[in-house]
């Protein structure tokens, strides 16, 4: 579905272009007839004689005829594209005039070998040094009384007071220390050695735990000296930084491990990089990165990368590559953006094959090029090749291409879109030719190729109707064809309500029991068919959108073909069988008329003439007296 859409796409784009390079318009056309009657021709135009003119179908381009006339497909007026007059230059390639070359403003370039560079350019942002962040937290419970740090982004330096707290833990802690000094002293006199090593036991126990709960060596014997508690104990800064985090007010009650600040020292800090995967092939350890912040316009900074993530991020698609600064001036400001750029070499050694990105017309697993002839400047050749890594609006080519080969950088979409409307191997259609339909080849318009087939066929059905011994079936199915032919007719006109009323009356006009002269393997395959014309009549007139109506006409329509087959037309009309290959997105769809001519149920006014005839059935009295004749002439 998604080839069909670009297929059309191109055709579209490919007709006017097509149209341009070779002059064939329908005004030159005419413009053309009207000189040759003078035998004058002005040199401003192309004229080619009416045996070189092509007949295509703007829908259908593999649709080539050698008169004007209806496309067999989908009954759209035909239109002058190029001349067949013209000397074939091979399957895979074309030849422009030089005018032609200037309206396609074509371009080519060498084909060379270099050595492989690859401007890789990233992004990211400036994070503080994690090995320099560190966490402030509360030892123990209690209430924060006086903060010295009063906001997000103060500078603190190592050693200055950050806040005092208030902790009866902690006073309790200090009063045990002050007891086991007192005891020792009261023991000094004893000649006990135990006793005195116990004291001194006791003291050294209560100095670690103060240290635990977070007193400095320094306020510890502050209270050794002065045998007196701290009511407020105040916390200094660990490090000198700025305080990235500050999750405490003064007043505040904290719990024993709850984080209060968060301070970096920005003196280093990492530049890190988003690298998509295809990217983290070119990034090594050790290459140089330039890099521009926001902060800090115009100005370019070089570092190093120091570490490139082992894992990727399954949602970003991206690992991180890091590089370690030196910001002792601050100009890197943790959270600013960085655009950064690697110039990155590649692992293999010898030069390889290079071409312009413009140069390729890429689709799905395909790559075609437009490469000059070097015997002859306007004979362009489509070829595929194989493509390797881009880099620098370059692509490098494995297979497909050898140096020094002109390949087209500017206008390749329109040499395809000529060689398209050719019919030739293009970028949408590889094949060319070997898709299309040969009728469309030969001149035949189809329809006149199936009309040939008509008796056989009709000859057939009516064999079959008769060896079953019941040559009367057709006539129950009289009034259900009337019926089913103004279901068409409705949707053709894009008529819902037409369409709903006639599949009422369809319902009512299909038998409901088998024929009597039918016999029982008959009868059950003819019940089977009634049961599905059935249901999508029932769907058609229960349908509130016209699109499920027609899609419910597709089922409706097989049965009453394959009746027609069997059977033979019922009636005095004989039934004609259309096919249109662009319903539903490309599927194909068939349907029965008792008139000649496109009238497509499927698309109705947009489409109205798309389809072609594809078989006749004959009316039960011919197909009886086909039968009847052919046992005479036995």
């Amino acid at each position: 579905m998604k080839t069909s859409k670009y297929i059309l796409l191109a055709a579209m784009i490919a007709l006017p272009v097509s149209m341009t390079l070779f002059g064939c318009s329908e005004s030159s056309h005419e413009h053309a007839k009207a000189e040759s009657d003078t035998d004058s021709v002005s040199n401003n135009s192309i004229v080619m004689s009416d045996e070189a003119i092509i007949w295509t179908c703007s829908m259908h381009p593999q649709v080539q005829l050698p008169e004007p006339g209806e496309c067999p497909i989908c009954g759209m007026e035909l239109i002058p594209v190029g001349g067949s007059g013209s000397k074939d230059v091979g399957e895979r390639k074309i030849e422009l005039s030089e005018s032609a070359k200037k309206i396609a403003e074509i371009q080519v370039t060498k084909v060379r070998k270099a050595k492989m560079t690859y401007q890789l350019r990233l992004n990211g942002s400036v994070e503080p040094d994690e090995t320099t962040v560190r966490t402030i937290t509360a030892w123990v419970p209690g209430r924060i009384e006086r903060m010295y740090v009063s906001f997000t982004g103060a500078t603190v330096r190592k050693g200055e007071p950050i806040f005092e707290i208030y902790s009866p833990q902690l006073i309790s802690a200090q009063e045990e220390l002050i007891q086991a000094l007192e005891a020792h002293d009261e023991l000094s006199t004893s000649h006990l050695s135990i006793v005195k090593s116990s004291a001194l036991s006791n003291i050294a126990s209560a100095e670690d735990r103060l240290r635990l709960l977070g007193m400095t060596r320094s306020q510890v014997e502050a209270i050794k000296k002065n045998r007196e508690t701290n009511e407020f104990m105040l916390v200094t800064s660990p490090v000198t930084g700025v305080v990235l985090n500050k999750d405490v007010k003064e007043g505040q009650f904290v719990k024993e491990g709850q984080t209060l600040l968060r301070i970096a020292d920005l003196q280093t800090v990492w530049v890190t990089f988003d690298a998509y995967e295809p990217d983290l092939a070119w990034i090594n350890v050790g290459q140089r990165v330039k890099f521009t912040t926001e902060t800090n316009p115009g100005e370019e900074f070089e570092g190093a990368v120091d570490f490139i993530d082992p894992v990727v991020n399954v949602h970003t698609r991206t690992a991180r590559a890091r590089v370690n600064m030196e910001n002792a001036n601050g100009k890197l400001r943790p959270g600013a953006y960085a655009h950064g750029v690697i110039y990155a070499s590649n692992a293999v050694v010898e030069e390889m094959i290079m071409i312009p990105a413009s140069a390729t017309l890429v689709t799905g697993e395909r790559a075609v090029v437009y490469v000059q002839d070097p015997a002859n400047p306007h004979l362009y050749e489509g070829r595929e090749i194989t493509l390797g890594p881009k880099t620098n609006g370059y692509y490098t080519v494995i297979h497909g291409l050898a140096e020094g080969e002109m390949v087209v950088t500017n206008g390749a979409f329109k040499i395809d879109a000529a060689m398209q409307i050719q019919a030739k191997p293009s970028m949408m259609n590889p094949s060319g030719n070997s898709e299309s339909n040969p009728d469309t080849q030969t001149g035949s318009s189809g329809a006149a190729g199936s009309a040939s087939a008509t008796g056989s066929t009709s000859s057939t059905a009516a064999e079959m109707s008769h060896s079953k011994g019941c040559g009367i079936i057709t006539k129950a199915f009289t009034d259900a064809y009337q019926t089913y032919f103004d279901i068409q007719a409705s949707l053709s006109k894009d008529n819902l309500g037409g369409a709903k009323t006639a599949a009422n009356s369809f319902l009512v006009a299909l038998p409901t029991e088998t024929i009597k002269c039918m016999s029982k393997e008959i009868a059950k395959d003819f019940e089977s068919k009634l049961t599905s014309l059935d249901l999508a009549a029932n769907k058609i007139s229960g349908a509130n959108d016209i699109e499920v109506a027609r899609a419910q006409f597709e089922p409706l329509s097989l049965g009453m073909i394959a009746m027609a087959s069997e059977f033979g037309a019922a009636g005095e009309d004989t039934v004609f069988q259309y096919y249109c290959p662009m319903a539903f997105s490309g599927k194909g769809a068939s349907w029965i008329q008792n008139e000649k001519g496109t009238a497509n149920p499927y698309y109705g006014s947009a489409m109205l003439r798309c389809g072609g005839l594809k078989n006749t059935y004959a009316n039960s009295r011919d197909a009886e007296r086909n039968h009847a004749h052919g046992e005479s002439n036995e």
